[in-house]
């Protein structure tokens, strides 16, 4: 067991070590700094304010289809690019969702804990709704070794704060199984920041009206807990 686990940690820290801290980006614009810095950069690329549906709303063209772009931030830094498609019927809201997951699931980009996210034929999405079920896709950046000096120094940074200059093999039982949960929290934080994530929206009070809202989201720029 100790092996075993000794194994995962080494494995664990070498993944850790070269995923990419570059914050997701959104038709390549980084999910990051001023919102008038990353709205100069949505308008080169043709997307025009959309006044109707607020200051911060941009309309343009992702994906193939007409949408609205709202460009959210927190403490001055953007940390969310929300996309809503025109609207959808219930017809082709389950096909538009399906195909955004297959586009996802081939793109070398990103990667899901999840195995299947697809919503079957089967499926009826307008009860499911009314039943408070939600449809909901998730992706993260996959791990590139973009940074990977960075975060191997501030990953054995981290190890010598908590155990001095011991090796794997010194480690007490204890100090293992205190070094795995840290390790296994220390990695997720990190590599789960970057995140994209999109679900189907019913509106309200229009018959056979869907939408598929698209969230870019970069947590490192949303750490709320420093407001408590």
């Amino acid at each position: 067991m100790r092996k075993v686990v000794l194994l995962f940690l080494m494995v664990l820290c070498g993944i850790v070590s070269s995923f990419s801290q570059e914050p997701i980006k959104f038709l390549g614009i980084p999910v990051d700094g001023t919102r008038v810095n990353f709205v100069r950069q949505l308008q080169s690329k043709g997307f025009i304010r959309n006044i109707k549906q607020g200051q911060n709303t941009f309309r343009g063209e992702f994906n193939g289809r007409n949408v609205n772009v709202r460009v959210v931030d927190y403490h001055g830094k953007v940390w969310r690019v929300l996309v809503s498609t025109d609207i959808i019927s219930e017809k082709d809201i389950k096909i538009s969702f399906n195909n955004l997951v297959y586009q996802f699931d081939r793109n070398k980009k990103y990667f899901s804990l999840d195995s299947i996210q697809t919503i079957s034929e089967q499926e009826d999405v307008y009860f499911g709704i009314l039943q408070n079920k939600r449809y909901e896709a998730n992706y993260y950046l996959r791990p590139t070794s973009a940074d990977q000096e960075l975060l191997s120094t501030e990953y054995s940074n981290q190890i010598r704060k908590q155990y001095g200059d011991k090796k794997f093999k010194d480690l007490s039982e204890g100090e293992i199984n205190k070094f795995y949960n840290e390790t296994l929290s220390w990695s997720l934080t990190r590599l789960l920041k970057n995140h994209v994530w999109f679900m189907i929206d019913k509106l309200d009070n229009i018959i056979d009206s869907y939408q598929i809202l698209l969230f870019y989201d970069n947590e490192a720029n949303h750490d709320t807990d420093s407001d408590l």
